[in-house]
């Protein structure tokens, strides 16, 4: 089912603009061959004495080599999630979820659950597996926008060709509405950020041999395009390419030392919500100084002062984020300095176009609650996303990387 009613289309955009977790799919009708040639501003960033000179990075002793079976292609859908094929239960039973590192937790539609948006996918029946054990426990999960609650369980889960015996998931009984808003092609979500108790990374990683325990993301752009997500390589030809690594401030959750958020040379202050969501990663941040690396969300967020300065220096709407399309070519980088490295988006990355109305829009968006900034999909689909749980860092090459270390 497709969106066809303007007025709808309006608000779906105006809604998705205000959401804090864009792993909710809203859909955006993103042009995806829209682009700019914006000029490149060679911008000079300096903080507190600190200047950026240039390095390359590269681990020669991980194993490059491609091995099919250990993937899982990724469908791209407008640009703004991805999702992928798992199998759950014993005969399998097959579910598409988003792979998300900004929660730690596996969920999907239960056979009992008469939410609407349930009715819209694939459901988990455990009556018809071998292999299901009841863990009679309720669990809820509340995103940045939307909740889900359900019976948790253990279950047999394939991911490519990694079996994950008794991995626990959540068998939902409701779910809020919003998370069909979009006619998302996903049924749930698959976290892969750590938690003490229920996450399938704990299984990932038993399964994966020495310096092999990591996992990568390969975001194509183009809607239904196909990207992967690897276990344990690096895929074909990565080892070309220079990666800059960033640590992680605790293992397994992927939050980084956040130093600063430029828009051209211009820093710009961010702020901490301390209405922290009490699930995934979220409550386990030891600085407010961070940045969580979330697959799970499609756009660039931060709260709403950081963002009301952002657009107001590209003089985009404070409100929906709406921007003249004629003004592109002349909008600056933004740049973000993570630990001692420095990345750059530019205007026709991070700015999305509206095909129906052709209208631009900013896809730097306001969150509820969490840490300074999450970078999502509009960030990480322009770099090669390397997530070593074995040594607490995250690479990513440079695609469009400036190799720049922060003195």
């Amino acid at each position: 089912m497709f969106i066809k009613s303007r007025v709808f289309k309006y608000a779906i955009l105006f809604l998705n603009y205000l959401l804090a977790h864009g792993t909710l799919g809203i859909n955006t009708n993103i042009d995806v061959n829209f682009r700019y040639s914006p000029k490149k501003i060679n911008t000079s960033i300096k903080t507190q004495s600190q200047a950026c000179t240039t390095s390359a990075q590269d681990d020669k002793a991980w194993n490059r080599n491609e091995d099919p079976e250990d993937s899982i292609d990724l469908i791209n859908v407008t640009n703004s999630y991805y999702y992928g094929r798992i199998f759950i239960g014993n005969p399998p039973q097959e579910f598409n979820v988003t792979f998300d590192t900004g929660s730690s937790k596996i969920w999907i539609p239960g056979i009992k659950c008469e939410s609407f948006s349930c009715k819209q996918h694939s459901k988990y029946d455990r009556s018809k597996s071998k292999s299901f054990k009841d863990e009679y426990t309720q669990f809820s999960v509340n995103y940045g926008v939307g909740s889900i609650k359900g019976s948790l369980g253990k279950e047999t889960v394939w991911l490519g060709s990694l079996k994950l015996k008794n991995t626990s998931f959540i068998s939902t009984t409701e779910q809020d509405d919003v998370f069909n808003l979009s006619q998302s092609v996903f049924d749930g979500i698959f976290g892969l950020s750590f938690d003490y108790f229920f996450s399938p990374l704990h299984k990932i990683v038993d399964k994966l041999k020495s310096k092999k325990k990591f996992f990568t993301f390969d975001l194509t752009k183009g809607h239904n395009s196909v990207g992967k997500l690897r276990f344990g390589n690096y895929g074909p030809n990565f080892e070309k390419k220079n990666i800059a690594w960033i640590k992680t401030i605790q293992q397994g959750i992927w939050s980084v030392l956040l130093k600063g958020l430029y828009y051209g040379s211009h820093k710009i202050s961010t702020t901490y919500s301390k209405s922290m969501d009490d699930q995934g990663p979220c409550n386990s941040f030891t600085t407010k100084e961070v940045a969580l690396v979330d697959t799970g969300a499609s756009f660039i967020m931060a709260d709403t002062e950081t963002v009301n300065a952002v657009n107001d220096m590209m003089g985009a709407n404070k409100t929906n984020g709406k921007i003249d399309c004629n003004k592109i070519p002349f909008l600056k980088p933004i740049s973000i300095a993570l630990d001692n490295e420095l990345f750059s988006v530019y205007p026709e990355e991070y700015i999305i176009h509206d095909s129906l109305t052709n209208s631009c829009f900013s896809s730097i968006v306001p969150k509820r609650k969490g840490p300074p900034l999450i970078l999502g999909v509009s960030f990480l689909s322009n770099y090669h996303s390397i997530f070593d749980v074995e040594n607490s860092r995250i690479g990513l090459d440079d695609t469009n990387l400036n190799l720049l270390l922060l003195a």
